[in-house]
């Protein structure tokens, strides 16, 4: 009887990790070759006074928030976009851009909501804030949508 428990448990130890190996194999290569290359990721170019919080882009329409790091007020002067964005009409905090109300201002921590329709590209491209801190110095910052994956920007025009 106990040589009969043997076998089996020497039966599924065998094949039950070979199983197992099959499993974790076919995850691992799911994983590798289903990465949406589609996908769209958002980054500051100064995150040390401008925050990349959240970005997203669903069908045509963009949802960027960021988050001003700057450790006073901003006054938030302009804005322009170029590639996936060019043609695309962006609300800034609520207010449309670039050619709507400048002067925008956020506080310390405060956050910076972008809201853009009708975008091209899957939301690759840029757009440039340019705004005044709290010292009085213009600064610009780049948002940029970029495919996931990528070392560098499409879709910029």
């Amino acid at each position: 009887m106990f040589e009969e428990g043997q076998s089996s448990l020497d039966y599924l130890m065998t094949y039950g990790m070979a199983l197992v190996l099959i499993a974790v194999v076919v995850g691992v290569l799911i994983f590798i070759f289903s990465s949406p290359a589609s996908s769209v990721v958002f980054s500051s170019s100064d995150p040390a006074k401008i925050l990349m919080k959240a970005g997203a882009v669903s069908g045509t329409a963009a949802d960027i928030r960021l988050q001003n790091a700057t450790g006073g007020n901003i006054e938030v002067t302009s804005a322009s976009m170029a590639g996936g964005y060019s043609t695309a009409s962006c609300n800034l905090n609520g207010a449309a851009f670039p050619s709507g109300q400048p002067g925008t201002s956020v506080g310390a921590g405060g956050n910076i909501y972008i809201e853009c329709d009708s975008v091209l590209d899957s939301g690759k491209g840029r757009i440039s804030i340019d705004y005044r801190d709290y010292a009085g110095l213009t600064r610009t910052v780049e948002v940029t949508g970029s495919e996931a994956g990528s070392s560098g920007m499409f879709g910029l025009g």
